[in-house]
């Protein structure tokens, strides 16, 4: 697990050639300061949040990062085009687990053309290993048997750290003890509404 490390992420950047020659608590290098922009859509309050702690954390150890707020679809037309030097999203999980769209790298032909892109991998990662198991998880049926290397796959991309993944947002549905029947799930927070049910006496609101 990545741990934030100020005096370790120093000692890495002058490792790399980057330090403050003039002074202004910015590092550089070749007369360049490390500066760069990180885009995020304006309507989510919590990424504006998580983007400023970041740019925060950042100007600890000399490096600018400026934050800019979009509407939405015209950053991800940005991500799509990968006219963006970082960005701060996030994914939804689906009930069915195929990863190929954000992790398989294009497919090519004998001749080196691309037969096959995949266009949310904004990042353009390319690993022929997660290539393999993303093959291979999808052609396991069985999901106890596909479970091993999905967990492989998960740590084989973690530790290439094409994303930092920041957090999982784990949300707490209340539902009156009054309703019976109730199902919620990741499909939706009123899964088949229909059938919830409330005893006539536990009836609160009558229309």
């Amino acid at each position: 697990c990545l741990t934030q490390d100020i005096e370790g992420a120093k000692a890495l950047l002058e490792e790399a050639g980057w330090t403050d020659t003039d002074g202004d608590g910015w590092v550089d290098k070749d007369g360049k300061p490390f500066s760069f922009t990180l885009i995020t859509n304006r309507e989510n309050k919590r990424r504006i949040a998580a983007a400023e702690m970041v740019a925060f954390a950042l100007k600890e150890i000399g490096v600018e990062m400026n934050v800019e707020k979009m509407e939405f679809n015209a950053m991800t037309a940005k991500l799509r085009k990968k006219e963006f030097e970082a960005v701060l999203g996030g994914w939804s999980s689906a009930l069915f687990v195929d990863p190929s769209a954000m992790w398989h790298s294009p497919v090519v032909d004998a001749e080196g053309k691309v037969v096959k892109a995949y266009e949310f991998n904004y990042t353009s990662y390319y690993n022929t290993a997660v290539d393999d198991l993303i093959d291979r998880g999808l052609a396991t049926p069985r999901p106890e048997d596909a479970a091993p290397i999905w967990k492989e796959l998960q740590a084989t991309i973690y530790a290439d750290q094409p994303y930092l993944f920041l957090w999982w947002r784990d949300d707490i549905v209340a539902i009156d003890k009054r309703f019976e029947n109730a199902q919620i799930n990741t499909l939706s927070l009123m899964h088949h509404l229909s059938e919830w049910e409330v005893a006539p006496e536990n009836v609160k609101y009558d229309f």
